[in-house]
């Protein structure tokens, strides 16, 4: 019998690497959802829907047992007119009244808010696997978003399962609706008595359906489903350059040269003719003296807040930081344009004008040829977020569509340069310096501030646990908001022993308090294989590491040089070791470049990046054998005390 047990097992070690992936399975089904969206001559608007979620997990049961509603209380309610849980038996369980809560909106990520935004919160009984959650529900929009705008889209994500959806839409003859479905069925219908009946007379009727039984799981760092998946776009908006120029059109009075703008204005340029040097100076003083709160009362989420009340507070969402910005640069003769631009994964701009997928506003200062976001609190001058770079934009005077710049592994750059001396026992210490340049920057300030919230050895021993390094050390940078001046972070650190010395035994090149970029990169495994875009970019990662070992060890191998260079990618890595008077000196230095050609990649750079992968993770685990010198052995072997 034991025979039998280990010959299965190793039957099974045998075939592990060719285990299939377990079908996805999503954590519930929409099983039905049926829609009736009515807008009317003023674009107020009703949606009626009636939806049932299976669940088809116990995942399912845990993040679908409640139902989240969101509205905002200034400008429409909901009602909910009937919700259930319906058990694999057919037995239904009412939901109760008591279990209907309106809630206030939550702060996300801790960003200061002003919302008017509400949640109707359904908590369902009963709620098994199996289980059929309905819910029967109407909104009324009594105040559009927008005065004369009606706006509304549905993106039907890969990981979904859809049985049954169905859209009909009723809209006033007087409205402009343009309305894109890319992968649904449908389009403007004459109304049976059916449809008639849910809408006044005279209303045009369009009704849509769609279902999808294949889903996939999401993949990490792709870009978001809007770019790709079927949607239903409902706008009245033409197209994204009439949604630049009624945002415009509402902005436009905000900006102005009050009084105290032109005095403040005059104040950070004074001594300075040049206009890049007035633009730099007037962008970090926003940057770093208006606080970034997101104020969605009302219209707030949509129509920036006059210049007065803004520099009066010193806060502000994105708009407000832009109305501010221009209305400095106003102040000193320097034109500009706001800027709608996607924060986020979006890449490609909806058939139809939506506020989708623009969630963000920047500033364009023709002058110059330059994008700059003053609500950026981190990214100097001249740069912008990687999160809005190589992003299609519109321009909202003159209104036009245009491109933000890409990344560039020649701006891009992150450098460290670590000097460590290993001591007779093992233990280290060194020291380390990165330098940041591009967009890398604005992503160490921001960690960097994070950290000084908190105990400088509770984020030490974080960074060294990503190696599996332990130690102490200190971090010292200069003030992150400090956008002005160059940054750099400067580390000192105490390692423990990560070799058996004395004694033959090996190690890896140590991390310590550096960047430790390229190690990060080799432990970040590629997916098999993408089925979807993902977001990519483009940079240069630079180490240089300088080891110093004592007499009493002597250094017996160290890894072979690498060179390698495959399409988008670059890499070299080599390897020297010198005499010292009083021991050995290794000098590692490895170089990882990646330029792709825009900020969505597909297949071929992720095959390219596969490639690739094992070659960098087999050099950054590479070894440095190690070995005790005869002088060392001798010295160990010879007694301590003299014999009498």
């Amino acid at each position: 019998m034991g025979n039998k047990i280990a010959f299965a097992w190793l039957a099974l070690l045998g075939t592990s690497t060719a285990l299939a992936t377990p079908p996805y399975m999503p954590p519930v089904t929409h099983a039905r959802h049926h829609e009736t969206i009515t807008i009317h001559r003023d674009r107020s608007h009703e949606r009626v829907v009636e939806s049932t979620l299976r669940i088809e997990t116990p995942l399912g049961v845990s993040w679908h047992g409640e139902k989240v509603l969101s509205f905002k209380a200034s400008q429409a309610d909901i009602e909910i007119l009937q919700a259930e849980t319906v058990a694999p038996d057919g037995t239904r369980h009412p939901v109760a009244i008591d279990a209907i809560r309106t809630t206030e909106e939550q702060t996300p990520g801790g960003a200061s808010m002003f919302s008017d935004t509400k949640n109707k919160v359904i908590v369902f009984p009963n709620v098994t696997v199996g289980a059929r959650l309905f819910v029967r529900h109407r909104l009324r929009q009594h105040t559009p978003a927008l005065d004369d705008a009606f706006f509304m889209g549905k993106t039907f994500w890969p990981d979904d399962r859809y049985e049954d959806v169905r859209y009909h839409v009723a809209v006033h003859p007087d409205v402009p609706l343009f309305i894109a479905a890319p992968g649904l069925n449908g389009g403007e219908v004459e109304p049976d008595a059916v449809l008639a009946a849910r809408a006044p007379a005279g209303y045009r009727h369009h009704v849509y359906t769609f279902r999808q039984l294949e889903t996939h799981a999401l993949e990490p760092g792709s870009v978001t489903a809007s770019d790709f998946a079927p949607r239903l776009l409902l706008s009245t908006f033409r197209d994204h350059i009439a949604e630049a120029r009624d945002y415009e059109m509402r902005a436009a009075p905000k900006v102005r040269v009050t009084p105290a703008v032109q005095a403040l204005a005059d104040e950070v340029t004074r001594g300075v003719t040049d206009p890049a040097t007035q633009v730099r100076r007037l962008y970090e003083w926003v940057a770093r003296n208006i606080r970034y709160v997101a104020i969605e009362l009302g219209d707030g989420g949509l129509v920036p807040n006059d210049v007065a009340e803004i520099l009066g507070n010193r806060y502000g969402d994105c708009k407000d930081h832009v109305v501010l910005f221009q209305s400095l640069l106003r102040g000193k003769g320097i034109d500009s344009s706001a800027v709608l631009v996607n924060l986020g994964d979006a890449y490609r701009l909806s058939p139809v004008g939506m506020l989708s997928p623009f969630n963000h506003v920047i500033a364009y200062v023709p002058e110059l040829d330059l994008y700059l976001d003053p609500t950026a609190q981190f990214v100097p001058f001249g740069l912008l977020p990687e999160s809005v770079m190589d992003k299609p934009v519109a321009l909202t005077r003159p209104a036009r569509i245009a491109r933000t710049p890409r990344t560039s592994a020649r701006e891009n750059v992150t450098r460290s340069e670590v000097r460590i001396t290993v001591n007779a026992d093992g233990s280290m210490q060194g020291a380390a310096l990165t330098q940041y340049r591009g967009t890398a920057e604005a992503g160490a300030r921001m960690r960097h501030h994070a950290r000084q919230g908190r105990s400088q050895d509770s984020a030490v021993r974080e960074l060294l646990l990503r190696f599996n390094e332990t130690g102490t050390g200190t971090i010292e940078g200069v003030d992150a908001t400090d956008i002005g001046r160059p940054f750099e972070l400067r580390s000192t650190f105490a390692l423990d022993a990560t070799a058996n010395i004395p004694g033959p035994s090996a190690m890896k090149v140590p991390v310590g308090l550096s960047s430790g970029r390229i190690a990060g990169t080799s432990v970040t495994r590629p997916l098999v294989e993408r089925r979807f875009p993902w977001v990519c970019s483009s940079e240069t990662l630079e180490e240089e590491h300088e080891i110093r070992f004592p007499a009493s060890v002597r250094v017996s191998l160290i890894p072979p040089p690498v060179r390698y260079r495959s399409g988008v990618i670059e890499y070299q890595a080599t390897y020297a070791l010198s005499a010292l008077p009083d021991g050995q000196l290794l000098k590692v230095s490895r170089r990882l470049v990646t330029e792709f050609g825009a900020g969505v990649c597909g297949k071929e750079e992720h095959a390219a990046w596969r490639a690739f992968h094992p070659v960098l993770q087999r050099d950054v685990r590479g070894q440095v054998f190690l070995e005790e010198t005869w002088k060392s052995i001798r010295s160990a072997q010879r007694p301590t005390t003299r014999p009498h």
